[in-house]
């Protein structure tokens, strides 16, 4: 068994920090410009290690509240039909415009990348009892490009870097990142910064910041 925890662990009980506004970014490399970001090399795995068993850490950062108190999540594999998906919730918190999590709650890794699914049921988080409804997919292995029309739904997505670096919440260690930018009927709604292999490092919306601050991989 394999156990990552990173340094951000040992202090979710420090004084929690304010982070930069959305949709505003941390720095990329010295090597590259918002014109032309790097290409970086060519991934593989999976971009977010579905497992049973992994376990993330995350906040909930308001714009204008303080931080609450650190979250422990695992993965949870679910089948329909064959299909594997794994239920994953970062939330809810509520924003002006209601409950907001920080993505969908059903993940599943293939070929082309990440996917993202909401369950026809709202309560089926234990067992599907219907097929999952498509939402978006993060590309990955992938280089950053032009914007993705999702074929299923009126979201698109783009790979903007992938060697953003970002700092995990409240700590001094800094992670090389894949920027993912999401949009619906062409409004940008959130940004995604994940460390290929390891987690969702952090979602920004208009309101409301998810920052994962720790995590197990088995």
């Amino acid at each position: 068994m394999k156990a990552l925890f990173n340094i951000a662990a040992l202090l979710v009980f420090a004084a929690l920090l304010t982070s930069c506004d959305f949709p505003s970014d941390p720095p990329l490399r010295a090597t590259d410009t918002p014109d032309t970001p790097g290409d970086g090399p060519v991934d593989a795995g999976e971009l977010l290690p579905l497992k049973t068993g992994n376990q993330w850490i995350y906040l909930i950062k308001p714009r204008s509240r303080p931080a609450s108190s650190p979250i422990a999540v695992s993965a949870r594999r679910l089948t329909f039909e064959g299909e594997e998906y794994y239920y994953l919730r970062y939330g809810p918190m509520l924003g002006p415009a209601g409950p907001k999590n920080a993505f969908p709650s059903l993940l599943a890794n293939d070929s082309t990348g990440l996917h993202f699914y909401l369950p026809v049921n709202p309560n089926d988080t234990l067992r599907l009892t219907r097929t999952p409804t498509p939402v978006f997919h993060l590309p990955y292995p992938a280089r950053p490009g032009q914007w993705q029309q999702m074929s299923y739904s009126e979201y698109s997505v783009r790979l903007t870097n992938v060697d953003t670096l970002v700092t995990v919440y409240d700590a001094s260690m800094q992670l090389p990142c894949h920027r993912y930018e999401v949009a619906h009927s062409n409004r940008l709604l959130q940004v995604y910064y994940i460390v290929p292999g390891v987690c969702i490092l952090r979602v920004d919306t208009d309101d409301i910041e998810f920052h994962t601050i720790a995590w197990r991989l088995r």
